[in-house]
């Protein structure tokens, strides 16, 4: 499968027409052999349908109103680049009603696997869109299910891919198709039932990466709304300095950090085969961006670049023994798989013998779980103590006199970043 490149494009970069359009601009100016284009949904149509899916499960027939609101922004966007009787408007209109047929059908059923039956639809429609008009535009391309190619289980919301046989049926579909050119969905796949799951928010990043990997492209470019991968955030430190290029180990300990250039799990399916990772500004295309590579030659441990990430907020959940015994073993596996299933990071562990501390990013409504005091009654725990750190996580100087609770100073060195100071209760 030699000389594929993967484009990823997200929901900044089509959210309307102009932005279709500019997808189009860069595919011409920019030409490869072979070709897989990865969508998002466009704008906020994944947050336009939570919003309807959560009117619908209240019982609040406004659902259907805010739907339409959804269908009628795409056909508008539509109008905007065919003409009006293209059969791109039959192909919209369909995957609206078999949505809302879904809804209106749909009995009792777990609210993560409503979830995903009705939010692929903002993926589905973006690229039926966007494949049309390439087409139109001589660029010519075959669109993909990708509930046909990535294959998960039945995790609603969070599936995990099943690579081999995600692997067969990609290359049954490059078989079957003669095309060098194809556009297809991030963020979603499907059980081996057929059943539509999604990968996660923001997983978008990670199908372009599972895509790159299963063709052993050449390399994989993200096209952002950023001009490649900084210090900082730019729009917030004027000192952010961008960084032409990164390794694999420092993009990983970056994102786990809070930056949100990346999502957490893009890296490794790249790493395993070592492919490049390109990060380019579908606004500024003239610029070369950054790349993230395997190793980074010539640049010393000294001269390595700081980086400073924004956070949506940290907090700290304290653990104590009801009756002063020691935390076993087993307690502290069972709440960190917990976490994990919730798709929370955690930052820091730190454990006494009747104390168990845990750093993490934030989660609304963490405290009122459920599972917390089924889990806590159940291994003799209670919660002493949620607080909440507002600031940055940063790797900027270690000397830096910072507040408890304000800041977490982390010292950046040879790929690791590391807490510099203690968290005080």
């Amino acid at each position: 499968m030699a000389n594929w490149e993967v484009n990823k494009f997200g929901g900044a970069s089509v959210k309307d027409a102009k932005r279709l359009m500019n997808v189009a601009f860069l595919m011409e100016k920019f030409p490869a052999d072979k070709r897989m284009i990865v969508v998002s949904a466009m704008g906020k149509t994944t947050n336009a349908l939570e919003e309807v899916l959560k009117t619908f499960l209240d019982g609040d027939d406004h659902y259907l109103e805010l739907f339409e609101q959804v269908r009628q922004y795409h056909l508008m966007v539509a109008e905007q680049l065919f003409q009006k009787n293209d059969t791109v408007f039959h192909k919209i209109h369909a995957l609206f009603d078999q949505t809302l047929s879904f809804m209106q059908h749909v009995p009792v059923h777990h609210h993560d696997y409503v979830y995903d039956q009705v939010v692929v639809l903002g993926e589905l429609v973006s690229t039926r869109i966007l494949s049309d008009f390439l087409n139109a535009r001589g660029i010519h391309n075959q669109w993909l299910d990708a509930r046909r190619i990535i294959t998960t289980n039945n995790d609603y919301r969070s599936a995990k891919v099943d690579l081999r046989l995600s692997q067969e049926n990609l290359q049954k579909a490059l078989d079957k198709y003669s095309y060098s050119c194809f556009v297809t969905q991030g963020f979603i796949g499907a059980s081996e039932e057929g059943i539509s799951t999604t990968l996660g928010r923001e997983g978008s990043d990670y199908s372009a990466a599972l895509f790159a990997n299963m063709l052993q492209a050449n390399k994989l470019t993200f096209w952002k709304d950023v001009d490649g991968i900084w210090s900082k955030d730019p729009n917030t430190f004027e000192d952010a300095v961008q960084l032409p290029e990164v390794s694999f180990r420092e993009a990983v300990e970056f994102t786990y950090y809070g930056a949100k250039v990346l999502h957490s799990k893009t890296i490794q399916p790249l790493a395993d085969l070592n492919i490049e990772l390109h990060v380019r500004s579908f606004q500024s295309p003239e610029k070369e961006g950054s790349k993230i590579v395997h190793k980074k030659e010539n640049i010393s441990e000294v001269s390595a670049p700081t980086m400073e990430a924004e956070t949506d907020g940290i907090i700290i959940t304290q653990l104590e023994t009801k009756d002063y015994s020691y935390i076993p073993l087993g307690s502290l596996i069972e709440i960190l798989e917990q976490f994990d299933k919730l798709g929370i990071n955690i930052l820091q562990v730190s454990r006494s013998a009747t104390t168990l501390t845990l750093v993490h990013q934030n989660i609304k409504g963490l405290s009122e779980q459920r599972w917390m005091k089924d889990i806590l009654d159940s291994h003799n725990l209670y919660q002493s103590n949620l607080g909440q750190i507002k600031s940055r996580i940063n790797t900027q100087s270690i000397s830096e006199k910072v507040l408890p609770f304000d800041n977490f100073n982390v010292h950046y060195t040879g790929g690791l970043i590391k807490f510099q100071q203690e968290v005080k209760f």
